[in-house]
């Protein structure tokens, strides 16, 4: 199945041999796509919506792949079913393709269920700071960060773990919570367009803002700042 740079990206962060919970799964591409290429042994495909389920099952059943595409009406990972010790029947749940805000709830309302998965993928669109802030004080880790460029837009995907899982460190910075720690470890040419980028928005933000003394001035000169420090222009 062809999918978007976006959906590979997520697909890439999964670890192959492993039953995933595909959250928000939409019309089930990225499932098709995670069995197909031999990443996921199985699929759990749920989303709240049932339009996006029955094209979900058409995409699925032209694939063949009914055995091992498993779709449920669920309102985040509400109906994965979990073993007596509370551990989830699947090993990663990946979670895509919506606002951060969203994103952070289904994880929350949850958090257990995550917590007992060998890892977590998440693709937000929006208030990836608070996000990754909120992800630590719930105390996952992030492992692993990839970005692509596609249509016009960035996109971010984050890989985390329970911080009984890894040795990464207890605490984000201004810089990472805005831009991820492992992305500014990693750098890369996608990385480093989307901070000329944000430099850019940052500059003409400040300059349609009249009042210097304005809190939204400040906030995006704050980030200005941290984005010349990356830059190494500070």
């Amino acid at each position: 199945m062809n999918i978007s740079k976006r959906m590979l990206m997520n697909a890439r962060l999964v670890p192959a041999g492993r039953v995933v919970a595909d959250i928000g799964c939409d019309h089930a591409k990225l499932s098709v796509y995670l069995i197909e290429s031999h990443i996921a042994t199985k699929v759990i495909a749920m989303d709240i919506g049932e339009g996006p389920l029955r094209k979900a099952a058409e995409n699925i059943q032209a694939a063949g792949y009914g055995d091992r595409i498993d779709i449920r009406l669920s309102d985040g990972a509400d109906k994965l079913k979990t073993d007596s010790s509370g551990k989830a029947e699947a090993d990663v749940a990946v979670i895509a393709g919506m606002g951060g805000m969203l994103a952070l709830d289904i994880v929350r309302k949850d958090a257990d269920k995550f917590r007992s998965m060998e890892c977590l993928i998440i693709q937000a669109q929006s208030n990836q700071d608070v996000l990754r802030r909120s992800l630590y004080e719930l105390g996952f880790r992030i492992i692993d960060e990839e970005m692509v460029y596609e249509d016009g837009k960035f996109y971010t995907s984050m890989k985390l773990t329970d911080m009984s899982h890894c040795n990464a460190p207890d605490r984000l910075g201004p810089a990472e919570a805005l831009y991820g720690p492992v992305m500014i470890s990693k750098r890369g040419d996608v990385f480093e367009r989307f901070l000329l980028h944000e430099k850019e928005v940052c500059n003409r933000i400040m300059e349609s803002i009249r009042d210097k003394d304005d809190p939204d001035y400040e906030k995006v000169k704050y980030k200005a700042e941290i984005i010349a420090k990356l830059t190494g222009e500070a």
